[in-house]
């Protein structure tokens, strides 16, 4: 068995505050599937993959002041490898997400 971590990047969006005394946002990182199609087509099978890093903040980005809590509430899956996920988060911020993919 063999791994790979693919890391995911997205930009929080859709302000809400209907459940939260301040500002939040919902927002979605977007799914990259690249790097699962390219080891099909050499022949691996997929075995499943899981979250290993994340959510965290990309200091780096625009829009990024300081740390923000991120918290994942939600996701999809691709060969049951988790890939583009829901993130609630305090502020508007670009997110990064690690996932491990097993595969033989």
């Amino acid at each position: 068995m063999k791994s790979i971590v693919i890391e995911f990047k997205g930009i929080t969006t859709n302000e809400s505050k209907a459940f939260f005394p301040k500002y939040t946002y919902w927002g979605y990182v977007g799914g990259k599937t690249t790097e699962i199609d390219n080891l099909i087509a050499q022949g691996h099978t997929i075995l499943g993959g899981f979250i290993c890093g994340g959510p965290h903040n990309d200091a780096s980005t625009a829009g990024n002041g300081s740390d923000n809590i991120g918290v994942i509430v939600g996701s999809a899956t691709y060969y049951n490898v988790p890939y583009s996920f829901y993130v609630f988060s305090q502020a508007y911020q670009t997110i990064r997400i690690k996932v491990c993919v097993l595969y033989i």
